[in-house]
């Protein structure tokens, strides 16, 4: 019986790659948190928050959300000051009063640079986010649900 060992050289390729293999992919077999792409939630804190920045694939860009009502602006920053700013993608509120509440809005990004799927995590309502530079270009539309009959 002939029993083959790796060479130095192959051995090390080989615990590179069992390294990058096993901390490139959590165990629900999602990035690292490490290895975030551009449209990964940008948070600091964890737990209730009023409010969550959304980065966009465009490096200037983000996507404020309020988590308590679902209103929304995007925002650019720039290395000049003319070029900042804040606007609206969705002034109207979309929960009032007490069913306003910390955490409740949440923004997933779609394969599509520019559209943003908006959960209401209370009662299951979702809404399509369209932004772009142009304002008269951002839209959001309800996405209803079709029964069966």
């Amino acid at each position: 019986m002939v029993v083959r060992f790796l060479s130095n050289r192959q051995h090390i390729f080989f615990v590179i790659a069992l390294f990058m293999a096993t901390f490139s992919i959590d165990l629900n077999g999602q990035p690292d948190s490490l290895l975030c792409s551009p449209n990964t939630e940008y948070t600091e804190t964890t737990g209730k928050v009023n409010f969550r920045l959304y980065s966009t694939t465009n490096m200037w860009n983000f996507i404020k959300l309020d988590t308590r009502d679902g209103r929304m602006w995007m925002v650019q920053y720039s290395l000049d000051d003319k070029n900042q700013f804040q606007r609206y993608l969705n002034p109207i509120p979309l929960a009032y009063g007490e069913d306003a509440s910390a955490n409740r809005f949440v923004l997933r990004p779609t394969t599509n640079m520019w559209n943003f799927i908006l959960l209401d995590q209370v009662d299951g309502r979702v809404w399509q986010v369209q932004w772009a530079i142009e304002p008269e270009n951002n839209e959001i539309w309800p996405i209803e649900s079709i029964h069966a009959k």
